[in-house]
């Protein structure tokens, strides 16, 4: 979740607490729970309220990204955009 201030200026990123990339930086967010029927701009809210406390405002979905930096069991990144 790519985290914009109210005036949409400054971007939130965080520093990472475990591998992979400790200590790197990187936007916040995690894995969609499928077994409580969550969608992935549910997730996306849920995850950066988790690893920040911040409630995200009107998410929009930003893309689709094809990458293999977590390994091949997790080949697809949805990426979007809210305001703090």
């Amino acid at each position: 979740m790519i985290i914009l201030n109210p005036s949409g200026d400054k971007v939130l990123i965080a520093k990472r607490k475990k591998e992979p990339d400790i200590d790197g930086w990187q936007i916040p967010g995690g894995t969609v729970d499928y077994s409580t029927g969550e969608n992935v701009a549910i997730a996306a809210v849920r995850e950066a309220f988790e690893e920040t406390g911040i409630q995200v405002k009107n998410p929009k979905f930003l893309c689709l990204m094809n990458t293999l930096y977590y390994g091949p069991g997790r080949p697809l990144h949805v990426a979007f955009v809210g305001h703090a």
